[in-house]
Order: structure tokens, then C-alpha cells, then sequence
């Protein structure tokens, strides 16, 4: 039997001990305008980005288009996207909790027993989060007034007695 030399193992390609970063700060620039673009174009983004114009308009939109496609920067689209979500959740839940607060507040506690309107101080803590503001005019003895309070996201008009 003739000893046959054995194979040498395919070379490995050595990593680096840095790895390069997913995206440029370009990327993450043009990823930030393309998300908050209005009505600028892609390539619009992706020269202000600082992204080189091509020879030709069309030459930058394919090279915009071909940027849009890389997966990190879909990623990070997609990771903005979900931020703004997340954001808009969070101001439709105050909303919702101040119409809420509005909607089950007791105007007539912001009244003392003789039609009068409390000063703020006296006011139940629950009623002073829906109150925006408070007008009220002087009237003379012999007429009714009206007080009007206008609280988060609507108003409410309440009738009291002047004081006599």
C-alpha cells in the first residue's frame, strides 16, 4: 500500500479582533431622515445623509433604493417605527385617563352650600387634575351667574347662584 499524503485542511479565514459596526453613522443619519422624511424623496435622505449624489439623479435614487435594502437598515427603520408606536400608546392612554377623570368628575363639589364656587384649595384632589381653567363673572344680587370650567380635552358649564 502506498502511503497517501493526506489532504491539508482548507485555510480559515482569520476575524478580526474588531468587528466592523452593522451600521455607519451615515446609515443610522439616512435610516433617521428616510423615518422622518416628509415629503423629501429617498435619495432627497440620502445625500443629506452625507452619501456621495451619483453622475446622474436616477444613478442616486438606485443607489438610495439599494442602502434602503440592507438589513440593518431595515431593522433600524423598523426599531423606529416601534418607538413611535410605542409613543403614540403612551399619549393615547392619557388621553383616555384625563376624558376618563373629566367624565366622572363631580362639579358640583367645586361649590360651597350657598352656590358659590370654592377657592382652588378646597377643591376635591380628584377635580383639580380635570379643571384647565375657571371663569366666572360678578353679576349684581338680583341675577344668576354662571361659572364655566373647561378641563382636559372639553368643557363642562355649570350654573351656581351669585351670592346674594
Amino acid at each position: 500500500m502506498a502511503d497517501a499524503e493526506p489532504t491539508p485542511a482548507p485555510k480559515r479565514k482569520r476575524k478580526h479582533k474588531t468587528q466592523r459596526p452593522a451600521l455607519s453613522a451615515q446609515d443610522v443619519r439616512f435610516a433617521t431622515l428616510l423615518f422622518a422624511r416628509g415629503l423629501k424623496s429617498v435619495a432627497d435622505c440620502y445625500i443629506e445623509a452625507g452619501f456621495p449624489a451619483g453622475p446622474t439623479p436616477h444613478a442616486t435614487e438606485a443607489a438610495a433604493h439599494r442602502r434602503v435594502k440592507k438589513r440593518e437598515v431595515r431593522q433600524m427603520l423598523r426599531d423606529l417605527q416601534q418607538r413611535a408606536a410605542d409613543a403614540a400608546q403612551v399619549d393615547a392612554n392619557a388621553v383616555v385617563q384625563g376624558l376618563r377623570r373629566i367624565a366622572f368628575s363631580k362639579l358640583p363639589d367645586l361649590f360651597d352650600a350657598r352656590g358659590r364656587i370654592k377657592l382652588p384649595h378646597e377643591w376635591p384632589a380628584d377635580l383639580v387634575g380635570a379643571i384647565e381653567s375657571v371663569e366666572s363673572e360678578a353679576v349684581p344680587a338680583e341675577r344668576t351667574g354662571r361659572v364655566r370650567a373647561e378641563g382636559e380635552g372639553g368643557e363642562a358649564n355649570r350654573g351656581a347662584a351669585a351670592a346674594r
